[in-house]
């Protein structure tokens, strides 16, 4: 979890650096621990199990609800031969042969009393949502804790590695200056030398 933070803070590090070569400035620290925030895994994971825990109380409330049922049904008979005949006074009486039937069925019903069942349920659920509300942030301030420690170290990583290139340009300075010194102390040597044999010799 770590190394994927330092990972990402590196990455938008280096891309705000590239996106804009004007501005020198870096991600700052609240803006890091913002984007964590918004696009970190365990962050999501968590919001969601919030949404299903708000579900789960939605579900458990409608159980207060009046609950209705409707139906329609619509039947339409024909008999064989396209006429259908009944009897009237005895004698066959020959009627129209198809008969359609309409019915309509409205219900509604109410539970008055189940033990409390529905209240434990209930209470279940909102239980089951302020645990996941918790959670969500406890896992918050652990990213924001953990963002902010590799952010700063990152900083103090960064400000370490300027130190040593300034030591090393430094060391390079005086490597030069003792490297002209040198080449100035053997010049010098070379013409005392000269004039020594010079004056020994008479040249």
């Amino acid at each position: 979890m770590r190394v994927a933070l330092c990972g990402l803070l590196g990455a938008l590090w280096a891309g705000v650096a590239l996106a804009s070569p004007q501005a020198a400035e870096p991600m700052t620290l609240q803006e890091a621990v913002d984007t964590a925030l918004v696009h970190h895994g365990s962050v999501l994971v968590a919001g969601k199990q919030v949404a299903q825990a708000e579900s789960g109380v939605t579900v458990a409330q409608s159980s207060y609800w009046p609950q209705v049922l409707a139906d329609w049904q619509y039947t339409f008979t024909q008999s064989r031969g396209g006429r259908r005949f009944t009897t009237l006074g005895g004698i066959p009486v020959g009627v129209g042969g198809s008969e359609e039937t309409h019915q309509s069925t409205l219900v509604a019903s109410y539970t008055l009393l189940d033990s409390g069942l529905r209240k434990a349920r209930l209470d279940q659920a909102r239980a089951s949502l302020q645990g996941s509300a918790d959670a969500l942030d406890l896992t918050r301030v652990n990213l924001s804790f953990r963002v902010s420690s590799d952010y700063l170290a990152l900083v103090q990583a960064q400000r370490t590695v300027t130190l040593a290139r300034e030591q090393v340009d430094q060391a390079r300075d005086h490597l030069a200056l003792v490297e002209a010194r040198i080449e100035a102390g053997f010049a010098a040597a070379f013409r005392l030398t000269r004039t020594w044999r010079r004056r020994s010799w008479g040249w």
